[in-house]
This record gives structure tokens, sequence and C-alpha cells, in this order.
């Protein structure tokens, strides 16, 4: 009888040891989730904050005053070069 207890100790023993182990990797696994689908927020807001970005440069670029104020420095320069 004390053999079969003692055996039965042991199984129930592992079978913790298993679960217990199982446990912690899902955990784990479950906060290495979690903190990827912050990183991906945190990129998905970077994402958005530079696409405003380059539509307001877009929008500087292709200004029609901007364009001709470019043009009248491009002719400044020739002349203060020869001057």
């Amino acid at each position: 009888m004390a053999e079969g207890a003692f055996v039965l100790f042991m199984l129930a023993m592992i079978f913790g040891f298993v679960i217990v182990l199982r446990w912690q990797s899902l955990r784990s696994k479950h906060s290495h989730h979690k903190r990827s689908g912050e990183d991906t927020d945190r990129v998905d807001r970077e994402l958005s904050e530079l696409r405003e970005r380059v539509k307001t440069l877009e929008r500087i670029v292709t200004d029609d005053r901007y364009r001709l104020e470019r043009e009248f420095d491009n002719l400044e320069t020739p002349a203060r070069r020869s001057g």
C-alpha cells in the first residue's frame, strides 16, 4: 500500500509540475502578444504622423506661391554670381 501511495504521490507531483510549466508558458506568450499589440499601436501612430507630415510637405512643394518664390530665388542666384 505504501508503494502505491508513493507512486500516486509522484504522479501527482509530475502532473502538477507539468501544469505549472504549461501555465507559465501560456502566461509568457500572452504577455509577449500584449506587448506586440502595444508596439503595433505605437507604429501605427507613428505611421499616421509621418503620413500627415508628408501631406503637409506635398502641399508646400506643390503650392504655387512656393514655386514662384523658388523661381525668384533661382533668378536672383545667377545675378549675384555675375555681380
